[in-house]
Parts: structure tokens; C-alpha cells; sequence
């Protein structure tokens, strides 16, 4: 017997998935078209090797970003989604060990990560061929994308073994993630500038953002960059595999049942109408059982609230603090703080719409609850209005947290240094933008949340397939001209060009993907919810054509 057949058998069939190859094709070409869009569009006075530098930490930051969010959308439902459907069971029916399944799940989900950051590697190599990078740093930079994956998705398999729901998995992992990386490196900045706390740079080898700063030059060839970078690779190192070892001793214990609570004394019936919150449920007893649940949970809910806070402590003291660059920097925390508190609703928006029909299809409870008298048009309804009533208040909110920034920019323009009106515009459209777009994009969303998760897709890749048809777009676009931005090839009034250019797309985007999926499931929901959705796997005309001989009909055509 091997000696993890689990994973090898994994690897075996990584290496004949066709997602395999795609995914790594993909992002060898993104990676490159992302290289020579930023080449092309360069027309500034920068010099060959910052033109190579700038390349470089695009590329690195993209990377970056792949590798820290992986365990979100990859592990975190690999051990919840067997719990909840009995199969973890099966598999310590073997003399299979939990370290053996923790290993196994870790590779049937992480491979293609796996392979999708090895082939960005070599195309951070190009700006060495260029000039202005050294091989010690594309390495150094390389060890630590392996390294912050490697901690992800560890950090994704043990929450997974520590939550029995897929959105509390996700939501778990989003938060250790959002902890170490965020929140603690604006923390170190806030007692560095504004506490005036000497040392607390040092605190950053906890955080992979600190990793991953180390490994420039510009850090590294410090008198104390070495010590730091490599205490901070072999700190993610130990703690990836720390939680690891947790999820596979943890496992063999979740096999066993779980104690079963008291039995309460039976209540008697009341007569009259079934209530919700003592109001009568009258039309709709699907929206009823919507509305027992209360999202965001508390959890998530702190994690909201935090970053809430966050924002208004930044923005409070950019209007307190004297005009310097510490009052920029403030203003620019809480804006960012504003943009994450957008990002994570909407991708709460994303999970929660396909939550519900996600598991109600898998179950088979969806076809039962339409041999009832409930119609397609009133399930969908339902599950629009629930969402509504769990969002709708914080999408209020962020849209008064726009209105507060922008009211704090028209107040202190002279503070901010914004009185030149040109900069006032831009935040202006910037700040009205963003929530207007925030409600077309709870919209398309909820509607293209409920589409994906009736297509028969686990919960977390009908997730991860929502927020890339709606929201990928609009941040390749914002990524891709914040480094064009960068090498200088962008005029102040080209800023205002682009954004008015990007809010009509996105805002046309929404709106084409919330009414082409509405009227999607309006015409197809019952095939959708009985699994009649064509398979992917079925030949292309154009492979059928070029499976046969010349001259020979297809199969299905009326001269066969």
C-alpha cells in the first residue's frame, strides 16, 4: 500500500482533469497579458529598470492575491461538505488515518493552485531577463507566494474541520486571513505613526503582507530584512503545519455522533395562524422559513462591525489630526476601509443567495416544494425579499458611509488639499459611484447567485463563479490601471475619463446579468431544479466534427 494513497491517487487524476491545464494556461497568459498591457501602455519618464520594477510587483501582487484567497474559495468546504452528507464516515471503514484524508482533501483541492502559481513563476522572471531585478528577489518573492498558499490553504482545511456549514467555513477562514493580514498591518502602522511605538514594525513577521514585503530589496537589504524574512517563512511554515496536524487528529473524532440535545416538553399548538415574530405568515411559507435565520451571524457580524469602526476612528482623526501626510494617510485608510466593507457584503450577498437553493437542490427538497402550489415566480421572490430584509440595512449604512466621506471632502477641501476642484470631482464621483453601484450590484447578485447554485455547483464554487461573472471584471480593470497609474502614464483628468468609462461598464454589467439570469430562471427553473442543466462534458459540434472521419454524417443528423 502507498504511503498516502489518498494523495497519490488525487495527483493521478489532477494530472488528467482538463481544469488542470486550463487553469494553469489561464493564468500563464493572464499573467503575461498583464506584463504587456503595463509595457505597452507605459509612456513616462521612468527608466528601463523601474519599467522592469513595476512590472515585477504588479505581477507579484496579483500572485498575492491568488495565493491568500485560495483557501477561502478552495479548502474551505472540502471536510464540512462530507460531514453534512455522511461520507466521512466510509472512509474510516478503511485503515485509512485522519492525516491520510486531511492530506488527501489538501491535494484534491489545492493542486490546481498548486500548478496555477508554479506557471506564474516563470513570468516573474521576465523582468530579470529586463533589468532591475535581482534573482534573489524574484526567488525570495516566489518562496513566499508558495509559502502564504501552502498557510491559506491550511488555514481553509482546518476551519473546514471545525464548521459543519460551508458559509461558516468560508466566513471562518476569510476572517483568520483578513486578521493576519489587514488588520494587523494597519494596526502596526497606526501605533508606528499615530502612537509614536517604537519596534512595532517587528510585529509584522506575524502577518504574510510582512512576508511578502521582506522579500524586496528594498526591505531585505535593510540590516535586519534576512532575520525578519526568513522568521516570518518559517513562522507561516509551522503554523500551516500545525493546522494541518490539528485537522487530521480532529478528524477521526468527527465520525462519531454527536450528543443529541435535551428533549424539551412538547408545547401545545396555538390556535390561529402560523406567526413570524408575532406576525402572521399569510402568503408566502417560503419566505417564512427564510426568515428564521438571522444573517449575517454574529461572527460575521463582529468581523463587519470591526471594520465599521475601523473606518470611522481613520476618518474621525483625518479631520482632527493637523493637514499632513498623516491626515492623507488616515483618509486613505478609511476609504480603503469603505471598499472592503463593500467587497465583503456583497461576496456575504453572493453566499447567502446561493446558499439556500444550493442546499435545497442537492436534498431534493426544491422539487418537493414545487409539487406544492408554491410557483417558481414565488420561491424566487421569497428568497429576494429574505435577502433584502438581511442586507438591506447594511446596504443603507455603506451608502451613508459614502455619503460621510464625501460630505467630509466637500467640508475640508482646503484641509485635505482637495481645493483645486479637479480632485474634488474625482472623489466626488468616486464616492457617489460607489453606492449607486453597490445596489445594482446587490441586483445582479442575488440573481446570479440563485442561477449558479441551481446549476447542480457545490456552494462555494457557485460562489466563487458569481462574484467572478459580476465583480471580476470591474477589479482587473481597477488593477490594471492602478499600476499603469503608477509608471506614470495617467494625467490627473484621464483618472476621471476612467472612471466614468468604468462605472457605465459595471453598471451596464449588472444590470445585462441581473435581467439575463432573472429571465433564465423565470423560463427554466423547474428543468433547473430537476438537475436538467447540459453538461459541460458534452462534445462541441466542432470536436464532433473533428472526431469523425471526412464525409461521414453525425450521429444525430436525419441522413445517419
Amino acid at each position: 500500500m502507498p504511503l498516502l494513497p489518498i494523495v497519490e491517487r488525487e495527483m493521478r487524476v489532477a494530472a488528467r482533469r482538463p481544469q488542470t491545464h486550463g487553469l494553469r494556461l489561464l493564468a500563464a497568459v493572464a499573467a503575461i497579458g498583464l506584463a504587456f498591457v503595463i509595457f505597452a501602455a507605459h509612456q513616462g519618464p521612468a527608466s528601463t529598470g523601474q519599467l522592469s520594477k513595476l512590472i515585477f510587483m504588479a505581477l507579484s501582487v496579483l500572485a498575492f492575491g491568488f495565493s491568500l484567497l485560495a483557501g477561502v474559495f478552495l479548502t474551505a468546504d472540502c471536510i464540512c461538505s462530507e460531514r453534512r452528507e455522511g461520507t466521512l464516515e466510509l472512509l474510516f471503514l478503511t485503515d485509512l488515518k485522519g492525516y491520510d484524508i486531511a492530506l488527501g482533501k489538501l491535494a484534491a483541492t489545492s493542486l490546481v493552485a498548486l500548478f496555477a502559481l508554479l506557471a506564474i513563476v516563470p513570468v516573474l522572471g521576465l523582468p530579470l531577463l529586463i533589468g532591475g531585478v535581482t534573482g534573489g528577489e524574484v526567488g525570495r518573492v516566489s518562496l513566499a507566494l508558495l509559502v502564504t498558499l501552502v498557510f491559506s490553504l491550511a488555514t481553509g482545511l482546518h476551519c473546514s474541520s471545525r464548521c459543519r456549514d460551508t458559509r461558516s467555513a468560508m466566513a471562518a477562514t476569510f476572517a483568520v486571513l483578513l486578521l493576519v493580514t489587514g488588520v494587523l498591518f494597519v494596526a502596526v502602522w497606526l501605533l508606528e505613526e499615530v502612537g509614536r511605538v517604537g519596534g512595532a514594525a517587528d510585529l509584522l513577521v506575524l502577518s504574510p503582507l510582512g512576508m511578502f514585503l521582506g522579500a524586496l530589496d528594498m526591505h531585505y537589504t535593510r540590516s535586519d530584512g534576512p532575520a525578519r524574512y526568513w522568521t516570518s517563512v518559517s513562522i507561516f511554515t509551522v503554523a500551516a503545519i500545525a493546522q494541518l496536524a490539528a485537522a487530521s487528529r480532529r478528524l477521526p473524532g468527527l465520525t462519531e455522533p454527536e450528543h443529541a440535545a435535551e428533549p424539551e416538553a412538547p408545547v401545545a399548538p396555538r390556535p390561529g395562524p402560523l406567526t413570524f415574530r408575532g406576525v402572521p405568515v399569510l402568503g408566502n411559507p417560503y419566505l417564512w422559513l427564510l426568515r428564521r435565520e438571522r444573517y449575517p451571524a454574529q461572527p460575521v457580524g463582529l468581523m463587519l462591525w470591526l471594520v465599521v469602526a475601523l473606518w470611522a476612528v481613520c476618518l474621525i482623526a483625518s479631520g482632527l489630526t493637523s493637514r499632513g501626510n498623516t491626515t492623507h494617510i488616515l483618509l486613505v485608510i478609511a476609504m480603503f476601509s469603505a471598499y472592503a466593507l463593500h467587497v465583503m457584503v456583497k461576496a456575504l450577498v453572493a453566499a447567502q443567495a446561493c446558499r439556500r437553493f444550493t442546499e435545497d437542490h442537492q436534498s431534493g427538497a426544491l422539487e418537493l416544494l414545487l409539487a406544492t402550489s408554491l410557483s417558481p415566480i414565488a420561491l424566487l421572490n421569497a428568497q429576494r425579499q429574505a435577502l433584502w430584509e438581511q442586507f438591506g440595512g447594511w446596504l443603507k449604512l455603506l451608502a451613508v458611509v459614502n455619503g460621510l466621506l464625501w460630505l467630509a471632502a466637500l467640508t475640508g477641501q482646503e484641509h485635505y488639499d482637495m481645493d483645486d476642484g479637479e480632485t474634488l470631482l474625482i472623489f466626488s464621483c468616486f464616492f457617489v459611484g460607489g453606492a449607486v453601484l453597490l445596489f445594482l450590484d446587490f441586483h445582479a447578485l442575488s440573481w446570479g447567485g440563485m442561477a449558479e447554485a441551481l446549476r447542480g455547483k457545490r456552494q462555494h464554487r457557485a460562489v466563487l463563479s458569481t462574484l467572478a461573472r459580476t465583480l471580476l471584471p470591474g477589479w482587473v480593470a481597477i488593477f490594471v490601471f492602478v499600476f499603469i497609474g503608477i509608471s506614470g502614464s495617467v494625467r490627473e483628468e484621464g483618472i476621471l475619463t476612467f472612471y466614468l468609462v468604468w462605472f457605465l461598464a459595471n453598471a451596464l454589467l449588472a444590470v445585462v446579468t441581473a435581467s439575463g439570469r432573472r429571465r433564465e430562471l423565470l423560463s427554466n427553473f423547474r428543468q433547473l431544479a430537476a438537475g436538467d442543466v447540459p453538461s459541460r462534458s458534452e462534445p462541441k459540434p466542432w470536436q464532433s466534427l473533428a472526431a469523425r472521419p471526412l464525409g461521414e454524417p453525425a450521429a444525430n443528423s436525419p441522413s445517419a
